[in-house]
């Protein structure tokens, strides 16, 4: 598949997905006028918001890349999506080195075009997606930000903007009511 259509299609889920997310998030806003529970369409709601969040990462890091997997440098933030083969049952140890092995160069090679070095190890940019690839493999995103000359994991800081911003659509659908 060309890059153009990789991106292209990813470009076109993407608008769907966010077309039924504005559906959604009016239906819910519908309910809650009339007094129905929305709890259903609120979790159907919350799953989409995911799955958006993660289709636009893949997005960025196709047009980059020209793959759905891939590390790249975005301004002073590093993102990226991999696939590692975890074996069932292994322990934090070896799930950590699988890890290490399949990020460590490209990770360092995205460090070094923005400036920076690697201030901690590659297993600790990563938080993992739900659900395996077509190949089995875990699915982790990637994200690591600039600090002076260092660049130190953002995993944690992505998440809570995510939630952030999924508590605050809730929020809002609530004062609608």
């Amino acid at each position: 598949m060309s890059d153009e259509t990789l991106e292209a299609r990813l470009r076109d889920e993407l608008k769907t997905h966010l077309a039924t997310l504005d559906d959604l998030r009016k239906a819910r806003a519908e309910a809650s006028r009339q007094g129905a529970d929305s709890g259903d369409t609120r979790a159907r709601i919350d799953e989409l918001e995911t799955r958006v969040s993660n289709l636009q990462r893949t997005v960025l890091i196709a047009a980059r890349t020209g793959s759905e997997l891939g590390v790249a440098p975005m301004g002073d933030e590093i993102i990226g999506v991999i696939a590692v083969k975890i074996a069932p049952g292994s322990g934090s140890e070896a799930r950590s080195k699988a890890i290490d092995d399949a990020l460590a160069e490209p990770l360092d090679a995205c460090a070094h075009e923005i400036g920076g070095v690697i201030a901690a190890p590659p297993s600790r940019f990563t938080s993992e997606r739900p659900g395996r690839d077509a190949e089995g493999r875990t699915l982790l995103d990637v994200h690591g930000r600039l600090e002076g000359d260092r660049i130190v994991p953002a995993v944690a800081a992505a998440k809570r903007a995510t939630e952030r911003a999924a508590k605050t659509a809730r929020k809002r659908s609530q004062k609608q009511r």
